[in-house]
């Protein structure tokens, strides 16, 4: 009987390493999930956090005491510093002189976008030793907008170019820019006009915030506010081609209107696997003590969709946020706010496509009053989110904190159509539901396959009378994953 029971306990902890619930802390990183890190015992703060391929952590923020520094810090996957990059996992360099507007990996390298005291918007790549790869523009800076212009993102485009999003005034309008480079810095002469697309979509104002590529890499959003000559400003978000062109047919000649008030910040978005976006809108308002937030969904063809959440919206929580998985799930995070103190406590939450919550995704709160917080999915989906410490706790660190998620290769909507039953199964296990012909396998807990076969198209019946008492996963090569108990 005591055998039975250790195995048992094996058995429940080896499963609950394997299988933990989405939204707990991944106990594997740092102390628990958490990873606070001190630079002199200043005043650190995290800002941006990004992570390559191989799992090389990276977060641009601040050093203060009496001097303010940028810096760079640079993370194994384990939480702990990488100590081959930089000064032990540090970089502080004075060419980061005042704003840190993104930061990007590509091929092991970090592009960064800042400003200097001159007011020009610079990039810089940083080799994975740290150092400013000299190669790169001129000497290392790229100037991809002068200081009477404006720049506010970038993206690394599969065909290995850096796509620069910006804001350039001609003849007395503001225009959307889109500038193109090669990985070396260089211009790349064969996007626009000599590297260079201005786009007028409203008569009067056209303000860029972010970009993003869809997921086919063939269409790329831009978030931002609007304003034709005589009407008032509006959020919205212009669709264009790889070449720059304006897709008129798309909401109102390019744009579309988010049905929000101009009070909110629109600019976070997100874009489904269908051509849908999703976008954060936020409002504070430090005075009056408000702090809201909530999303809207915008369909392919750049019309509200008000079918989406409650009326076309849904509320969110606080101030962050959202970033969108492979399979159209939707995760938010937030965080609240104290208007006395400032900072706020963290809060993650999944959605499907169409607005309903996904319950199977349930946040452990392992970490209070943050301030400014940034997320980002890991290769596997783990959800990184860095932020910093209270300053009424102390000189503040730099927070990093890893959150359990799976990343399923099935697209859904909310709506589960796919049925197992009975479960827990004694001897033959129903599968029902909309799945396309496809193969299917059953794990054990080691991560052994057990059982193989063919799915029908409807229903299949599945004979697991052969296997013993215990906890298994079934999972498709479309990617539908679900746990099941033999009895």
């Amino acid at each position: 009987m005591k055998k039975n029971y250790f195995f048992l306990s094996v058995f429940m902890l080896v499963f609950l390493c394997g299988f933990s619930q989405d939204g707990s802390p991944d106990l594997t990183f740092g102390n628990n999930g958490v990873v606070e890190t001190d630079i002199n015992n200043e005043y650190d703060l995290g800002t941006f956090v990004t992570v390559s391929n191989t799992g090389i952590i990276y977060v641009a923020g601040q050093s203060t005491n009496y001097v303010s520094l940028k810096i760079i810090l640079s993370y194994l996957p384990d939480g702990s510093l990488n100590n081959s990059f930089g000064s032990a996992g540090v970089v502080t360099d004075n060419n980061f002189q005042n704003d840190w507007l993104k930061i990007a990996t590509h091929q092991e390298n970090l592009y960064v976008l800042t400003t200097n005291n001159n007011g020009d918007y610079i990039m810089s790549k940083i080799l994975p030793s740290g150092s400013i790869d000299t190669a790169f523009g001129s000497s290392g800076f790229l100037v991809v907008a002068p200081a009477n212009e404006v720049a506010t993102d970038f993206i690394i485009l599969p065909d290995n170019k850096i796509l620069v999003l910006g804001m350039q005034v001609v003849a007395g309008q503001s225009n959307l820019s889109l500038k193109q480079y090669l990985l070396d810095g260089s211009v790349d002469t064969s996007f626009g006009n000599n590297g260079l697309v201005n786009i007028l979509a409203y008569t009067e104002a056209n303000i860029p915030i972010k970009l993003k590529l869809d997921s086919n890499s063939q269409n790329i959003y831009i978030s931002g506010r609007f304003q034709n000559i005589g009407d008032t400003m509006v959020n919205g978000v212009v669709k264009v081609n790889l070449n720059g062109v304006l897709d008129t047919a798309y909401g109102n000649n390019g744009v579309a209107e988010i049905p929000e008030t101009i009070d909110y910040n629109c600019g976070k978005i997100g874009i489904l696997n269908n051509g849908s976006v999703v976008t954060y809108c936020n409002y504070s308002d430090n005075f009056n003590q408000i702090l809201e937030s909530n999303m809207h969904k915008i369909n392919p063809q750049g019309i509200p969709d008000l079918s989406y959440g409650n009326g076309g919206v849904v509320d969110t929580y606080g101030n962050g946020g959202i970033l969108v998985q492979e399979n159209n799930r939707i995760l938010v995070y937030d965080l609240g706010w104290d208007f006395f103190e400032g900072g706020g406590l963290l809060t993650l939450r999944r959605f499907y496509a169409n607005g309903n919550q996904d319950n199977s995704f349930q946040h452990t709160i392992n970490y209070n009053d943050l301030f400014n917080i940034d997320a980002v999915f890991q290769p596997d989906g783990k959800i990184l989110v860095t932020g910093t410490s209270a300053w009424y706790n102390g000189y503040t660190d730099v927070v990093l904190l890893r959150y359990n998620n799976t990343v399923l290769g099935v697209q859904d909507s909310g709506v589960n159509t796919v049925k197992l039953f009975p479960n827990p199964v004694i001897n033959n296990l129903i599968v029902k539901g909309n799945l396309t012909q496809s193969t299917y396998g059953i794990f054990d807990i080691t991560g052994k396959q057990i059982i193989t076969g063919n799915l029908d198209i409807g229903e299949t019946q599945i004979n697991v009378s052969s296997l013993q008492s215990g906890m298994y996963v079934f999972k498709t090569a479309a990617g539908f994953v679900q746990k099941i108990v033999k009895e």
